[in-house]
């Protein structure tokens, strides 16, 4: 910004994070004091973005309106782990949000794999192998299984 006046530039502030709480009357508590805070900086907390969203898991049983949030690209929610002896439970865990394999779908999509018969499969290996491991390496950090109908769209659009 050689010599611009940076007074002239919106001020961003924090944009994406995650604050865990013990309780909701933590959760409240810290809620108020953010917002304190920012207003003493004249700015403010997103309305539609701040909210208490409660964790859910085996050893969580309550109800309450907000039980999942996006976050990076997860969707973090209530989901099925399995434990010693294989034996299911309920765990609070991060997967690749609808959004996020939305757009990945439409990225594979683009690509029209369908129309590039006169091509060796090693070529389109070379040409997509860098995003589908870049996508597999983000998202599949955290329940892999959610990315693979996603990713059998590539199996599918090359055997047709």
């Amino acid at each position: 910004m050689d010599g611009e006046n940076l007074s002239s530039h919106p001020v961003r502030a924090l944009r994406d994070t995650i604050c865990h709480c013990k309780s909701a009357e933590e959760a409240e508590a810290l809620r108020s004091a953010l917002a304190d805070r920012f207003a003493a900086c004249k700015l403010v907390l997103h309305p539609e973005k701040t909210k208490i969203v409660y964790c859910k898991d085996a050893n969580r049983r309550g109800d309450f309106t907000n039980q999942a949030f996006d976050f990076l690209g997860f969707k973090f929610r209530v989901r099925k782990a399995l434990g010693r002896g294989h034996r299911a439970f309920a765990c609070f865990l991060p997967a690749a949000s609808p959004k996020a394999l939305k757009a990945i779908s439409q990225t594979i999509r683009r690509w029209t794999l369908h129309h590039r018969s006169a091509k060796a499969l090693q070529e389109l290996a070379k040409m997509y192998n860098p995003y589908i491991q870049g996508s597999i390496n983000y998202y599949g950090n955290f329940y892999r299984t959610q990315l693979r109908p996603t990713l059998k769209r590539i199996d599918i659009c090359v055997i047709r």
